[in-house]
């Protein structure tokens, strides 16, 4: 009986954090791909610079 009314308020937060989670999951990602990329093309502008 008790897992059964906790079901419901433990199912409350989880749908109103939803929103929140899928865009951390979202917004993470590109992030850390956006970061390695800009580091890749600072490294690529530095080789360039070194050897020219």
């Amino acid at each position: 009986m008790s897992a059964r009314k906790d079901a419901p308020v433990k199912k409350l937060p989880s749908a109103r954090s939803l929103p929140f989670f899928s865009s951390l999951l979202l917004v993470f990602p590109f992030s850390c791909f956006s970061s390695f990329f800009y580091q890749f093309q600072a490294g690529l502008i530095f080789n360039i610079l070194l050897f020219y």
